[in-house]
């Protein structure tokens, strides 16, 4: 059993009210800052307090519509991508924005490699930068429901080669709830097709899977103000061309 307060990632639904709950089970929150303590046997997948240890894997792991940071004390069994634990308690609890703005960051960081092998096709670029216009309009707004449907074809643009960005993006997409038009559905299977004939090498998802999860903390002390420059920033230069802006 770990001794060590580990900082970790895992999701949560919050009710029109704010009350936090455990998609599985019926464990309700206490506030930020207080510890939550189970008693009985702790297995992973089956009792105790779950998080992971990285963004991508709280992505990959989804139980939940909002993304949170915790901290985790007595951790008896885990593994890569999860772990369980005695006690937990919830650091800080990220918006909607920033959730969808990790679906935009995967889709960039993976942009240079699509468009190394399709420099001509700027539907996935476009698509990211659809969803940063999401982050940055007022929900609700006309800018909110287009950005919204695009935020799947955004995310992918990573789609096949990396069957974990594929996992983020899908919780990015349902925590954005969006249903994506015909225009956005026929890019997103064009970005997804396209993947599905490019050779990505293991050291290139590993870079991939690095760099997203680094810039992921990043991107989540940022206020949602903030978070489209981040992204853009991350953008593969065009060749003989600037970075687009949102």
């Amino acid at each position: 059993m770990s001794k060590t307060i580990e900082r970790a990632f895992r999701f949560f639904d919050v009710d029109s009210s704010g009350v936090v709950r455990s998609r599985n089970g019926s464990l309700t929150w206490p506030a930020i800052g207080e510890w939550v303590e189970f008693a009985g046997k702790v297995e992973k997948c089956r009792s105790g307090l779950h998080a992971s240890p990285t963004v991508l894997a709280a992505l990959t792991c989804r139980q939940g519509s909002t993304l949170g940071c915790v901290e985790a004390d007595g951790i008896e069994d885990r593994d890569h991508e999860k772990f369980a634990c005695r006690r937990m308690r919830i650091v800080a609890l990220y918006s909607r924005q920033h959730v969808v703005g990790l679906a935009a960051l995967a889709a960039a960081l993976s942009l240079k490699f699509f468009e190394s092998e399709y420099p001509a096709d700027m539907r996935p670029r476009k698509a990211i930068l659809a969803c940063l216009r999401w982050v940055a309009s007022k929900p609700g707004s006309a800018a909110d429901a287009a950005a919204d449907a695009s935020v799947a074809a955004a995310s992918v643009a990573d789609a096949s080669a990396y069957a974990a960005a594929v996992s983020a993006a899908s919780a990015a997409s349902v925590a954005a709830a969006s249903a994506a038009s015909v225009a956005d559905a026929s890019a997103a299977s064009a970005a997804d097709a396209a993947w599905r004939s490019a050779d990505a090498s293991a050291d290139a998802r590993t870079e991939w899977r690095d760099e997203f999860n680094v810039s992921a903390i990043e991107l989540l002390a940022l206020p949602a103000s903030r978070i489209g420059a981040f992204v853009r920033s991350k953008l593969p230069i065009r060749k003989g061309g600037r970075r687009a802006k949102a």
